[in-house]
């Protein structure tokens, strides 16, 4: 039996149920670096920072490498209604908005503007070129919650916008397309591969209540499927 490629996780918080994953399974060969537990991170350069991740690695020479950064943006904006509520065009809908009139107006390519990150896409040239042997993936982040009860009674750093009540469940998803969008692109530019939660996962664009961690994050069985996708993809072509 040929051994199984070795991977290794890179990102932000949604890399956290990636590794639950790993600790509940067993598995060795899956290492797993969580940006936002580096300090001082912000005062590094993009190029000393891919530096320090690759010191950090606990796999020497992965097989793999599989990004997942940046995938909490959406949430920032959808998870609770606004204090200025808003509507969005569509990038197969031109400029016309899904919902109400009375609200503000915000086109698609100015929301996309505002989700993408220059530094970003400069930390992940240097980490993809860190690693030059490694098969090059990415994970999308899982869709929004709309279980607006389940919101409320874990709504963590969003506590204070509660008040406002539950954003438009089509404009959480037309905000989770956005951001996808961006990350799709960013794995293209990077020439990684763009691994997405299937149905066993999202139900009408929504993760489905039993993978949910809290209001904006998947869980171990969240992160158990998608490293078992992660693992299958690299040892198909390993």
């Amino acid at each position: 039996m040929n051994k199984p490629p070795s991977i290794l996780f890179v990102g932000h918080s949604h890399v956290v149920c990636i590794a639950a994953a790993v600790r509940k399974t067993g598995v060795t060969d899956v290492g797993v670096i969580n940006l936002l537990e580096i300090p001082g991170k912000a005062k590094l350069t993009t190029q000393k920072l891919a530096e320090q991740i690759m010191h950090m690695s606990p796999i020497r020479r992965p097989d793999a490498l599989c990004l997942c950064m940046n995938g909490n943006d959406h949430n920032a904006y959808g998870v609770t209604e606004n204090p200025i509520p808003f509507s969005l065009g569509d990038r197969e809908k031109g400029c016309i908005p899904e919902i109400g009139e009375e609200r503000q107006f915000i086109p698609y390519r100015v929301m996309r503007d505002i989700f993408e990150k220059p530094r970003m896409r400069r930390l992940v040239k240097h980490v993809f070129d860190a690693f030059p042997q490694a098969a090059r993936y990415w994970l999308c982040p899982p869709p929004p919650i709309c279980d607006w009860a389940y919101i409320t009674s874990n709504p963590i750093v969003f506590s204070d916008m509660i008040q406002f009540g539950p954003a438009p469940e089509s404009l959480k998803k037309q905000l989770y397309r956005i951001q996808c969008d961006v990350l799709r692109d960013m794995a293209l530019e990077g020439r990684a591969t763009f691994i997405e939660p299937d149905s066993r996962l999202v139900e009408d664009g929504f993760l489905r209540p039993q993978y949910c961690a809290d209001p904006t994050h998947g869980n171990s069985l969240y992160g158990e499927v998608m490293l078992s996708a992660v693992r299958e993809r690299a040892g198909a072509f390993a």
